[in-house]
């Protein structure tokens, strides 16, 4: 390639880059069904709510004001 070659990773990097993350993924992977999902735009999963159930001086804010539609 042409240019500045800083910009650029030379392969080794990338195998051992490949070599140190993969593990990672693979242990992320196999979370994917414990992770609840939740809508875009909306104030999280239920369970996210449930954190602080219990918590007096502790709140989760509002994406949205009260009288404000939620998208």
């Amino acid at each position: 390639m042409i240019g500045d070659q800083t910009l650029f990773m030379r392969a080794d990097m990338v195998e051992q880059t490949w070599r140190i993350v993969q593990p990672v993924l693979d242990a992320w992977a196999g979370l994917a069904g414990d992770i609840p999902g939740y809508a875009s735009g909306s104030d999280g999963p239920a369970a996210a709510a449930n954190l602080m159930q219990g918590h007096r001086t502790r709140s989760w804010r509002a994406l949205t004001e009260p009288d404000e539609p939620k998208p």
